[in-house]
């Protein structure tokens, strides 16, 4: 994996350097675990929330490419080497410490 310029915000952007398909395992998030978010953390499950080197340049999108599965990240469908990994945060946050709007829709977490 690698991190560079985003191709779909104004900052970085994590990409892969292989190709995968739906159902393998990409990454495993590592780092330091909290109960309360961040900005950049992921949730987990289990009440949560990961910080990781890779994890906290993955961009939101409404149509992702993968999905947080625990500790893994999961393709959703094949990705090709150059990529950009997104999941979606609606899907995947209980609460976000940073929400945003896009297009006139709010990223907030599933629990708001």
């Amino acid at each position: 994996m690698e991190i560079k310029q985003s191709n779909i915000v104004d900052g970085k952007g994590l990409f892969v350097t292989n190709s995968h398909t739906k159902g393998d395992v990409i990454y495993t998030l590592r780092g330091t675990v909290d109960t309360k978010p961040c900005r950049e953390s992921i949730y987990i499950g289990g009440g949560e929330h990961i910080y990781d080197e890779y994890g906290i340049f993955m961009n939101h999108s409404f149509q992702p490419n993968t999905e947080i599965s625990g500790k893994n990240i999961v393709a959703l469908n094949t990705i090709n080497s150059g990529d950009e990994i997104t999941f979606d945060y609606n899907s995947n946050e209980i609460i976000m410490a940073a929400p945003f709007v896009i297009d006139g829709v709010h990223v907030i977490g599933k629990n708001y």
